[in-house]
């Protein structure tokens, strides 16, 4: 009974309002920044996987340069004995522009977005498949 009557003054009514207000703008806040966390964690996972898609198809492209260098060039080079430093610089050189004159220049600038220079992340990526290929 005490709770009734305490409940049929307005300032107690007024009270309890302001606390059930005061929770759901807590409660609100909360949601909103899980959605926005939410949100931020899927677009981020989204640009990796568009960063990741673009650096795999460009790591296809310089293995295939590769392997084409290696077997319409080095190869023969090779089986001549003429396969010094001089034609490994020329080897090298010719994958490089192979790559290059596939890559689009939207793919180079994406990679641009997160090395600080594409040309000398494309040698390296050359050197490293030349050297998985060697293995």
């Amino acid at each position: 009974m005490l709770i009734y009557s305490l409940m049929d003054q307005p300032l107690v009514i007024k009270a309890i309002t302001i606390i059930l207000f005061t929770i759901a703008g807590g409660v609100s806040t909360i949601i909103g920044i899980y959605f926005k966390k939410l949100a931020d964690h899927i677009s981020a996972k989204t640009q990796n996987e568009k960063y990741g898609t673009i650096i795999n198809n460009i790591n296809d492209i310089v293995q295939a340069a590769v392997m084409a260098t290696q077997q319409t060039f080095v190869d023969n080079l090779k089986k001549d004995g003429k396969f010094n430093s001089e034609a490994q610089k020329e080897a090298f050189n010719k994958t490089f522009n192979e790559v290059k004159a596939q890559i689009t220049p939207e793919l180079e600038n994406a990679v641009n977005e997160i090395v600080k220079d594409f040309d000398k992340w494309l040698e390296t990526q050359i050197e490293a498949t030349i050297k998985k290929i060697k293995e």
